[in-house]
């Protein structure tokens, strides 16, 4: 059965209109990946990566350069440019800062990441490397802490800033580029 929405064409629990709740989406999937990600450190702990563990590496490597770096370059090329665009009224001086934070976060995650993902890349070629727990819990933390500020205060604003036209118009502009992208080979 399809999700109700309010008059307003929002949805969710939160009320979220549908195109920034793919931003939502996005967050709990990549947080899903990084639990997966501790799980394979603690169990590498110990021994060598057995060929369940290396496709596992294999996997979460893979699925995590394109969901981080994915994410955050759709949030900077669609959603970052219509915020600052439609930042009127009381919350005009917000964004701007808000946004910078973002970037600087996007950034700093993306270097941290690197070093996760270059470990998950020996470990599913076979070598017997431990996973940095330490430097993967970090970036977990760091993530949450990033994804929450984009939840509790991001994704409202926005909802705020560009009502239903303008967050269905975003969505579009998302869905047509995904699209194309899958058909084509380019985002």
């Amino acid at each position: 059965m399809p999700e109700e929405r309010d008059e307003s064409g929002v949805t969710g629990p939160d009320r979220l209109p549908a195109a920034l709740e793919v931003f939502s989406l996005c967050h709990a999937g990549i947080a899903d990946l990084f639990i997966r990600v501790g799980r394979l450190s603690r169990a590498l702990r110990s021994a060598a990566p057995d060929p369940a563990q290396r496709e596992e590496a294999r996997e979460l490597r893979v699925a995590l350069d394109e969901a981080i770096l994915e994410h955050h370059a759709e949030e900077e090329r669609e959603l970052f440019p219509v915020l600052q665009e439609n930042a009127t009224g009381p919350h005009a001086q917000d964004v701007a800062p808000m946004l910078a934070r973002l970037v600087d976060e996007h950034r700093a995650l993306e270097r941290d990441w690197s070093a996760v993902s270059a470990q998950l890349q020996q470990i599913a070629s076979g070598e017997r490397v431990r996973l940095d727990a330490e430097a993967a819990e970090r970036l977990f933390i760091a993530y949450f802490a990033h994804a929450e500020f984009e939840e509790e205060a991001v994704l409202p604003l926005a909802a705020r800033l560009l009502g239903p036209r303008k967050s269905e118009a975003l969505g579009w502009s998302m869905a047509r580029r995904h699209a194309l992208g899958r058909a084509f080979g380019y985002t």
